[in-house]
């Protein structure tokens, strides 16, 4: 059968929809696409120069193992990059984008990888993320959920399961589709005793029935835990990464239930030996973070309050297992774990990490200070020799999940955790001099890193509580350490630097909080850094770092920008869960975290795309809306302002919508389409929002205006709306300079077109359309308003400043007419002062004209042909915006007040005398004598 989306090969297509419109105005989209996929060769380069033909094929294989590292990585972001973004066909099979190994030289050679290189075990788990792309490109589960039959269709030929097909199972359960599966199909799955598809199906079943408590799930969860299991049944070999999967199940079957036999279990879990050899438990540390993210999800939020926990005395087993010492359940033996022996004490590199999670995860928002002490970044030297150093971006993050409301998006709160001894060692600044220096030199390194780790927990916490804001502090923040971390003088070396893997840790933490801001909105400055760390496939980078760079793009452009996060408790902990920072070191890598795990950043996910529908034509497009935002919530979405005591988002539909529950209300404002207000559902959707909207007669629709549009687009938020930065069309170098920092346009000092009046009513009847319809009449007309502002330095600076919103009184119009005769700047000055008042910037290159001509006419040195010249000009001009069709109010309301007209008739007559008197009396006639607007 062929794809969902009907006719790509690579996976990497969305319908055209809401991506489509919203990305319409530059290509970042399909940069996106290109970035993500790995259905086409890689190209490889080769740099050195002069080798022989032996040593330049070595080179080409050790080129594109490097190079298909990053290959492998990328079907995780893949599919954030193409959630919900299709729906199936009953009739057909959903087809798996093949995965390319193979390499070309920049002249078009094919590299092939020698056999060995690539081992199948080493494919396995790239295979399984590929399939679960395939399988999350479709909606999730609603009212008509897909059928036994159908997904037992999709299973491969001869009933040999692969592990495409365990990943496309784990897609369908996270989307909720494995609810009606039958027990025989159950049955049939598990009993085959392939790994892949046994993970997918406990994490899936579990998944799709998340927080219900579901006897018929629970029953196939424990079977795969022995700790469930009574003493006497009998002895099942359950492999250890289906047990960490069936464990992680348990979570979320039993998320926010505190159920006490559970949280018993996934306790000791965490602290659980292995049995018998060294090889007995080769990934107990995924193994225990399992336990401690479940347990966290069982007793998520409850804190003290979770009724049945007292007497297992949590905090203080936590606590153990954290800073260590004799574990009282175990005598000293000779069991260990993959890489170390141990004896009576817990192994705290095994423990801490899940421990420190179930401590965040418990007290997610409480703010209990005594148990976010036990989190607390140790203060001095000796203190900090004592712990790993890397886990220091778990400890941070944790305590900033306990002390939710302290989270704040500044420098302060950044370094707060910092003690003064990591504080002291902030990279790029110099090592601190003075007595005692040259002992602690040697742990220069270590505190530079420490400081690197501590930042990146905190920046990573940050992004968990403004997911999907937008918020530009928090992430002009963020960028501000991840380019700092990203500077190659921060791992250059010498003694201000510190390693690269620990970079390499610290970016990928860092990179995935910045997208977690601004998820689903392409931000186009966020996506440049994004590419500069794709670009990097040198051969000591780890395949990890690979993977946490391409979640950071797909999120960046989260369901091809319908889709965003969500911050509940239930959405903290799956992105929590899914974003863990510790990456595999290889394709192969569980042991820090088992890679299904993942995806389970959909249940944090959330539709909030809008797409406005015109009634009459049932066609998408593009209409300008005023969002009204709560004043009292916590979190303000970015490119929001205030405005006479209210916070508002003028953004252009389609669009994404900021969190329902910071929205006040939602209103089509302007003067093409008719006013509207708007309600929505909850915040629980897995399909784009569709309203319909009227369009008012004998009015375009803006998708056949794109002046209108760029107009719209300039005075608009790109973070939410149609994010194409506001230029001439076509001009690329006016993109660049308009957007700033934090890729917001630059210009946009006009109030949005229909907008209210200081008094709270609606004045987009009212108005001419001076917004968008000028743009074109504009260009018919020879003069740009882009050309203007731009030509003329000062008016370029006052825009950019902005302007009061209000209609211009007597005062501006009379300050206009008395800088009429004087010079060019100073007339300038106050036409740009008095078009922005009145919220008319298209006005503003009209009356520069106009000014224009009455210097040429003033000129003493000036021919009567160029006099004559002049005059029509000037007449042609009048009348070219007195016609009607720029107008939107009553047909009377001119576009020049009869005031300034009288100005320039009084002008030219005082600088031709009788010459041009007839030409004063035609101007006259072109204008309108009703009042001023």
């Amino acid at each position: 059968g062929g794809p969902v989306s009907g006719g790509d090969d690579d996976g990497t297509s969305i319908p055209a929809t809401i991506a489509s419109m919203r990305f319409a105005g530059d290509n970042r989209l399909a940069e996106a696409a290109r970035l993500l996929s790995s259905a086409s060769p890689s190209t490889v380069r080769i740099i050195k120069t002069g080798l022989s033909d032996h040593e330049l094929l070595s080179e080409q294989q050790l080129r594109l193992l490097c190079v298909l590292r990053r290959s492998l990585a990328m079907p995780i972001g893949r599919g954030m990059l193409t959630l919900f973004t299709t729906r199936p066909i009953i009739t057909q099979r959903v087809s798996i984008p093949p995965l390319e190994l193979s390499g070309r030289t920049v002249g078009g050679q094919r590299v092939v990888l020698d056999n060995g290189m690539l081992t199948a075990a080493a494919l396995a788990w790239p295979h399984f993320h590929n399939g679960v792309a395939a399988g999350l490109r479709m909606v999730g589960a609603g009212p008509a959920k897909l059928t036994t039959t159908w997904i037992a269709h999709h299973r491969p030929a001869n009933n040999q399961l692969t592990e495409e097909h365990a990943g496309f199972l784990l897609a369908l359960g996270l989307l909720g589709h494995l609810t009606d599966l039958s027990t025989m199909t159950l049955y049939d799955y598990l009993s085959k005793g392939h790994e892949p598809t046994s993970i997918a199906i406990l994490l899936g079943l579990a998944a799709a029935r998340c927080g219900s408590m579901d006897a018929a799930v629970a029953k196939i969860l424990s079977i795969h835990v022995p700790s469930l299991l009574p003493a006497t049944a009998t002895e099942v070999e359950v492999p250890p990464m289906v047990q960490t999967a069936a464990v992680c199940g348990l979570g979320l079957l039993y998320q926010g239930t505190a159920h006490r036999r559970i949280a018993e279990v996934l306790l000791s879990e965490i602290g659980q030996r292995a049995g018998s050899g060294s090889e007995a438990a080769p990934d107990r540390e995924g193994h225990s973070l399992a336990a401690g993210i479940a347990l966290g999800m069982v007793a998520l939020g409850k804190g003290n309050t979770a009724a049945g926990l007292a007497d297992l005395h949590v905090v203080d087993r936590l606590r153990r297992f954290i800073v260590g010492g004799r574990d009282p359940r175990h005598p000293p033996d000779q069991t260990g774990t993959s890489r170390i022996r141990e004896g009576p004490l817990v192994n705290t590199g095994v423990t801490a990490p899940a421990a420190m999670l179930a401590l965040g995860l418990m007290y997610l928002r409480t703010d209990l200070g005594a148990v976010a002490a036990l989190l607390d970044v140790p203060d001095t030297q000796v203190l900090l020799d004592e712990v790993r150093t890397d886990l220091l971006i778990i400890r941070a993050m944790s305590r900033c999940l306990i002390m939710w409301s302290s989270i704040e998006p500044t420098m302060e709160f950044a370094e707060s955790l910092c003690p003064p001894v990591v504080k002291a060692h902030r990279l790029g600044d110099q090592p601190p001099a003075g007595p005692g220096w040259a002992e602690s030199e040697h742990h220069l390194d270590e505190l530079r890193t420490a400081y690197a780790f501590v930042v990146a927990g905190t920046l990573f916490a940050l992004g968990l509580k403004y997911a999907g804001s937008a918020n530009q502090e928090a992430l002009s923040l963020i960028l501000l350490f991840l380019d700092r971390l990203s500077d190659p003088s921060t791992t250059a070396r010498g003694k201000a630097s510190i390693t690269q893997a620990s970079a390499d840790l610290a970016i990928g933490a860092v990179a995935l909080a910045a997208s977690m801001v601004v998820a689903g909105s392409g931000d186009a400055m966020v996506l440049a850094r994004l590419r500069k760390l794709h670009a990097r496939t040198t051969v000591d980078m780890i395949h990890g770092t690979h993977i946490a760079t391409h979640m950071a793009i797909g999120l960046l452009f989260l369901g091809g920008g319908a889709v965003t996060l969500g911050t509940t408790n239930e959405c903290v902990a799956a992105l929590v869960a899914a974003f863990f920072p510790f990456m595999p070191t290889s394709t192969s890598d569980n042991r820090n975290h088992l890679q299904a795990m993942r995806h389970l950043y959909v249940l944090a996910c959330r539709c909030r795309g809008l797409v406005p529908v015109d009634v009459d034509t049932h066609d998408a497009g593009y209409v300008p809306l005023t969002i009204t935002l709560r004043s009292e919530s916590a979190v303000r979405p970015g490119g929001s302002e205030e405005r006479e005591g209210k916070v508002t988002l003028r953004v252009v539909a389609p669009c994404l919508l900021p969190p329902p529950e910071t929205i006040a209300c939602i209103r089509v404002r302007g003067p093409r389409y008719w006013d509207t207000i708007l309600t929505l559902g909850p915040d629980t959707a897995r399909d784009v929002r569709t309203v319909l909207v009227k369009r008012r007669a004998g009015h375009a629709p803006y998708a056949s205006d794109r002046k209108a549009l760029l107009d719209l687009a300039r005075r608009s938020s790109p973070t939410w709306g149609y994010a194409a930065v506001a230029g001439p069309a076509g001009s690329g170098s006016a993109r660049k300079s308009q957007v700033s920092l934090n890729g917001q346009s630059q210009e946009g000092a006009a109030a949005m077109e229909g907008d209210t009046g200081p008094d709270g009513s609606s004045s987009g009847d009212a108005r001419s359309d001076t917004e968008d319809s000028p743009g074109l009449a504009l260009q018919q007309g020879g003069v740009l308003l882009d050309r203007a502002l731009a030509a003329d330095p000062l008016a370029l600076a006052l825009v950019r400043h902005g302007g009061a919103s209000g209609s211009v009184g007597a005062a501006d119009e009379t300050a206009l007419i008395a800088a009429l005769t004087g010079p060019s700047a100073v007339f300038r000055t106050a036409a740009l002062e008095g078009c922005l008042r009145r919220e008319c910037v298209a006005l503003f290159p009209v009356l520069v004209a106009v000014h224009t001509t009455l210097t040429r006419l003033r000129s003493p040195s000036g021919d009567p042909d160029s006099l004559t010249r002049a005059v029509v000009q000037l007449r042609a001009l009048l009348s070219f915006f007195s016609t009607p069709r720029l107008l939107a109010g009553p047909a009377a309301t001119p576009l020049i007040s009869p005031m300034f007209a009288a100005a320039v008739e009084e002008s030219v007559r005082n600088s031709l005398q009788n010459t041009l008197v007839d030409v004063a009396r035609t101007i006259t006639s072109l204008v309108s004598p009703s009042p001023s607007p």
